[in-house]
Protein backbone atom coordinates (compact mmCIF):
# COMPACT_ATOMS: atom_id res chain seq x y z
CA UNK A 1 0.00 0.00 0.00
CA UNK A 2 0.97 4.13 -0.40
CA UNK A 3 2.61 5.25 2.67
CA UNK A 4 0.06 8.32 3.60
CA UNK A 5 1.05 11.90 2.94
CA UNK A 6 1.97 14.58 5.59
CA UNK A 7 -0.07 17.40 5.76
CA UNK A 8 1.26 20.41 7.52
CA UNK A 9 -1.69 22.30 8.41
CA UNK A 10 -1.23 26.01 9.75
CA UNK A 11 -4.67 27.39 11.83
CA UNK A 12 -6.05 30.75 11.44
CA UNK A 13 -7.03 33.18 13.64
CA UNK A 14 -5.18 37.13 12.31
CA UNK A 15 -1.97 36.12 13.32
CA UNK A 16 -3.02 37.23 16.31
CA UNK A 17 -5.44 34.69 17.87
CA UNK A 18 -6.08 31.07 18.87
CA UNK A 19 -3.51 27.86 19.13
CA UNK A 20 -3.66 24.39 17.26
CA UNK A 21 -5.03 23.00 20.08
CA UNK A 22 -7.93 25.66 19.82
CA UNK A 23 -11.18 23.83 19.68
CA UNK A 24 -12.34 24.22 16.01
CA UNK A 25 -8.84 23.98 14.52
CA UNK A 26 -8.48 20.69 16.50
CA UNK A 27 -11.32 19.37 15.42
CA UNK A 28 -11.08 20.49 11.49
CA UNK A 29 -7.13 18.71 12.20
CA UNK A 30 -8.79 15.77 13.20
CA UNK A 31 -11.25 15.50 10.80
CA UNK A 32 -8.60 15.52 7.54
CA UNK A 33 -6.84 12.87 9.71
CA UNK A 34 -9.88 11.14 9.65
CA UNK A 35 -11.13 11.51 5.91
CA UNK A 36 -7.89 10.48 4.32
CA UNK A 37 -4.56 9.12 4.84
CA UNK A 38 -2.43 11.35 6.67
CA UNK A 39 -0.53 11.92 9.12
CA UNK A 40 -1.51 15.69 10.15
CA UNK A 41 0.93 17.51 11.82
CA UNK A 42 -0.91 20.91 13.36
CA UNK A 43 1.55 23.78 13.78
CA UNK A 44 1.77 26.23 16.53
CA UNK A 45 3.35 29.51 15.91
CA UNK A 46 4.27 32.42 17.58
CA UNK A 47 1.67 34.82 17.43
CA UNK A 48 1.96 38.79 17.19
CA UNK A 49 2.21 41.63 19.04
CA UNK A 50 4.13 39.41 21.35
CA UNK A 51 6.71 37.82 18.75
CA UNK A 52 6.97 40.18 15.45
CA UNK A 53 7.44 39.68 11.96
CA UNK A 54 8.34 37.55 10.39
CA UNK A 55 8.37 34.64 13.57
CA UNK A 56 5.06 32.54 12.12
CA UNK A 57 7.03 32.28 8.87
CA UNK A 58 10.09 30.95 11.16
CA UNK A 59 8.51 28.89 13.07
CA UNK A 60 5.85 27.31 9.97
CA UNK A 61 9.12 26.43 7.80
CA UNK A 62 10.69 25.16 10.69
CA UNK A 63 8.04 22.92 11.59
CA UNK A 64 7.45 21.82 7.38
CA UNK A 65 11.73 21.09 7.44
CA UNK A 66 10.98 18.89 10.33
CA UNK A 67 7.82 17.36 8.84
CA UNK A 68 10.14 16.52 5.68
CA UNK A 69 13.35 15.59 7.14
CA UNK A 70 12.78 14.58 10.75
CA UNK A 71 12.66 11.39 12.75
CA UNK A 72 9.10 10.59 14.54
CA UNK A 73 7.48 7.14 14.34
CA UNK A 74 4.44 8.88 13.01
CA UNK A 75 6.49 10.78 10.44
CA UNK A 76 8.57 7.02 9.60
CA UNK A 77 4.77 5.78 8.70
CA UNK A 78 5.35 8.18 5.91
CA UNK A 79 8.40 6.93 4.60
CA UNK A 80 11.98 8.00 4.72
CA UNK A 81 13.04 11.33 5.19
CA UNK A 82 13.47 13.10 1.89
CA UNK A 83 11.20 11.64 0.31
CA UNK A 84 7.95 11.86 1.93
CA UNK A 85 4.67 13.48 0.28
CA UNK A 86 4.25 16.94 1.51
CA UNK A 87 1.00 18.69 1.65
CA UNK A 88 0.31 22.26 3.37
CA UNK A 89 -2.50 23.61 4.21
CA UNK A 90 -3.86 26.83 6.05
CA UNK A 91 -7.22 28.64 6.94
CA UNK A 92 -7.15 32.87 7.34
CA UNK A 93 -3.90 33.82 8.36
CA UNK A 94 -3.17 30.00 8.14
CA UNK A 95 -3.84 30.47 4.70
CA UNK A 96 -0.99 32.97 4.53
CA UNK A 97 0.89 31.37 6.56
CA UNK A 98 0.73 28.08 4.57
CA UNK A 99 1.19 29.89 0.91
CA UNK A 100 4.39 31.71 1.83
CA UNK A 101 6.22 28.55 2.78
CA UNK A 102 5.06 27.10 -0.26
CA UNK A 103 6.65 29.23 -2.43
CA UNK A 104 9.70 29.46 0.04
CA UNK A 105 10.40 26.09 -0.74
CA UNK A 106 9.91 26.34 -4.06
CA UNK A 107 12.53 28.35 -4.37
CA UNK A 108 14.71 27.01 -2.60
CA UNK A 109 14.89 29.14 0.16
CA UNK A 110 14.36 29.13 3.91
CA UNK A 111 12.42 31.80 6.38
CA UNK A 112 15.50 33.97 6.10
CA UNK A 113 15.38 34.19 2.40
CA UNK A 114 18.97 32.36 2.21
CA UNK A 115 19.04 28.84 0.11
CA UNK A 116 18.78 26.02 2.05
CA UNK A 117 20.99 22.89 1.76
CA UNK A 118 17.32 20.55 1.82
CA UNK A 119 14.08 22.34 0.84
CA UNK A 120 11.00 20.68 1.14
CA UNK A 121 9.32 19.38 -1.94
CA UNK A 122 5.33 19.95 -1.59
CA UNK A 123 2.95 18.24 -3.38
CA UNK A 124 -0.17 19.91 -2.65
CA UNK A 125 -1.17 23.00 -1.27
CA UNK A 126 -4.61 23.52 0.37
CA UNK A 127 -5.47 27.09 1.01
CA UNK A 128 -8.65 27.66 2.70
CA UNK A 129 -10.08 31.04 2.47
CA UNK A 130 -6.42 32.69 2.93
CA UNK A 131 -5.68 36.05 4.35
CA UNK A 132 -3.69 36.89 1.33
CA UNK A 133 -5.11 40.42 0.14
CA UNK A 134 -6.16 42.56 2.88
CA UNK A 135 -8.72 45.60 1.54
CA UNK A 136 -8.89 48.74 2.85
CA UNK A 137 -10.87 49.96 6.01
CA UNK A 138 -11.35 52.91 3.73
CA UNK A 139 -12.86 50.76 0.77
CA UNK A 140 -16.52 50.46 1.52
CA UNK A 141 -17.81 47.29 0.80
CA UNK A 142 -21.88 45.88 1.47
CA UNK A 143 -20.51 42.88 3.77
CA UNK A 144 -18.58 45.74 5.86
CA UNK A 145 -22.21 47.65 6.67
CA UNK A 146 -24.13 44.53 7.32
CA UNK A 147 -21.24 43.18 9.22
CA UNK A 148 -20.70 46.35 11.46
CA UNK A 149 -21.98 44.82 14.38
CA UNK A 150 -20.41 41.08 13.93
CA UNK A 151 -19.00 39.26 16.69
CA UNK A 152 -15.27 39.62 15.43
CA UNK A 153 -15.15 42.92 13.34
CA UNK A 154 -15.07 45.95 15.62
CA UNK A 155 -17.33 48.79 14.92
Amino acid sequence: TDAPAVLVYVHGGGFVLFHNSSSGFHRLARSFAQAAPLVVVSVEYRLAPEHVFPAGIHDVYEALQWCAYGEHPALDLCGPAGSRSIAVAGDSAGGNLASVVTLLAARGVGASLKPVEKSPKIAHSVLIYPWIFPVPPAIDLPSRARNRDAFILPT
